[in-house]
């Protein structure tokens, strides 16, 4: 078990515990307050909302449903404005 010292409400962690937690330097702990004690989670810097939106963006990809490379805002307004999206 390791002892740790709370200074100005930043909690350090060990070297040891943070491999054994696998969380790197600036990574991310959930904790949850639980009977006796504090219970802390590694998680990962995403968002859940974040993973699902770059899963559904690569399924997308993989389907065939993307458009371009634009080389800029204007040449991907003028593509829309000839061939306008579905809107089923």
């Amino acid at each position: 078990m390791s002892r740790l010292k709370v200074e100005h409400g930043t909690l350090t962690l060990p070297p040891k515990l943070r491999r054994a937690l696998k969380v790197e330097d600036d990574g991310y702990l959930e904790a949850e307050a639980v009977k006796g004690g504090v219970l802390l989670k590694s998680v990962s810097e995403r968002d859940p909302a974040v993973e699902a939106a770059i899963a559904e963006g690569l399924e997308d990809v993989e389907a065939g449903r993307m458009y371009g490379p634009f080389e800029s805002i204007e040449e991907m307004k003028e593509y829309f404005k000839k061939h306008p999206l579905d809107e089923a």
